[in-house]
């Protein structure tokens, strides 16, 4: 969304917030049957940006962080430039100066440097769970503005899920796999990912169908609920969801996934318990939909083929390292790639 002299990007609603802006990632009729970690989870700013382009030679941004620490990645297109962290409950106002990391370069191989992004585009990337607040960004003697169309990535994808597509336990969260995809596809990344909350509520689908602002959708369904729903409510909501928004763009590729190695693979004869017998049926579910609905633009990939080794996890045997992650993006990226899917 636009807003003021900038684009807040991943941003569905700004919510005020001493003075400032909280970036909420869902808007408040999403939010409506949230319980109270995913409604805590839709103000975590992890993949949200303020992005702008500056023609002036300074200029000064005001960040937040409302009520944990909040780590900014400062960059000019892909182009890494800085990192600062925000205390909780405070602000900061940072100045720059105008750069253009490639003046003197050679136009002809100037192009080649911006696959996704123009080399111009100021994006300050919040790497935390904590909710990041926007207060302002003045320019000195010159303009200041949200960048063009042109200067931006010309595909996006919408990502949904559990903490591991939300990116958490990435050091650095452009590590995540789903931001790892997308640099390999040179995309922009709606992610929606929702750590420890990916329940399918009726509001967050709704949300999640109506929109169309994407070319690829990426689904991972099913560990958050698995120790609470039943096969037969898993199955409602995740054919309602992937139905949905496979109908609402039928000419772009939306994949399915359901989980990850994890502890339970390797935990002994947990292939007896309760719990491994909900994954299979869980499974079931997701593979069958697209056979059973007759959705040619829906691909279903188990788990294994993205995540291929346990030894991409950390030590809780649960959530992906950043080595992991970045495996993980190669993988997945080489599986849309040969899906041979248009978007």
């Amino acid at each position: 969304m636009q807003y003021q002299n900038v684009e807040l990007f991943n941003t569905e609603e700004v919510v005020p917030f001493e003075g400032g802006v909280i970036l909420a990632r869902f808007p408040e009729e999403a939010r409506a049957d949230m319980k109270s970690r995913a409604s805590w989870m839709a103000y975590a700013s992890i993949g949200c940006e303020v992005r702008f382009v500056c023609e002036a030679e300074i200029f000064w941004i005001t960040l937040g962080a409302a009520a944990q620490n909040v780590d900014v990645y400062v960059m000019l297109g892909d182009y890494t430039l800085d990192k600062f962290t925000i205390p909780a409950g405070q602000k900061k106002t940072i100045q720059y100066e105008k750069k253009d990391v490639l003046a003197g370069m050679d136009p002809e191989v100037m192009e080649p440097f911006d696959e996704r992004f123009s080399h111009l585009v100021w994006r300050f990337y919040f790497n935390s769970e904590g909710a990041g607040v926007f207060y302002s960004c003045r320019a000195l003697n010159g303009t200041l503005r949200p960048p063009y169309e042109k200067e931006l990535p010309t595909k996006t994808m919408l990502a949904y899920g559990s903490s591991i597509t939300h990116g958490c336990w990435a050091i650095d969260t452009r590590n995540s796999y789903i931001q790892q995809v997308a640099r390999r596809l040179n995309l922009d990344v709606l992610n929606k990912g929702m750590a420890g909350a990916c329940r399918l509520e009726d509001s967050t689908m709704e949300y999640l169908i109506a929109q169309d602002s994407w070319d690829l959708a990426f689904l991972e369904l099913g560990v958050n609920v698995l120790n609470s729903y039943s096969v037969e409510e898993f199955r409602k909501r995740a054919e309602h969801l992937a139905v949905g928004m496979c109908k609402k763009k039928p000419n772009n590729p939306v994949y399915l996934t359901f989980c990850y190695y994890g502890r339970g693979n390797y935990t002994q004869k947990s292939d007896h318990s309760e719990h491994a017998k909900r994954s299979v049926e869980y499974e079931k579910v997701l593979s069958g939909i697209r056979e059973k609905f007759g959705l040619s633009n829906l691909y279903y990939i188990e788990g294994t083929k993205i995540m291929d080794s346990g030894s991409y996890l950390c030590y809780d045997m649960v959530h992906p390292s950043d080595y992991g992650h970045i495996r993980m993006g190669e993988n997945l990226a080489r599986i849309i790639t040969e899906s041979g899917a248009a978007f």
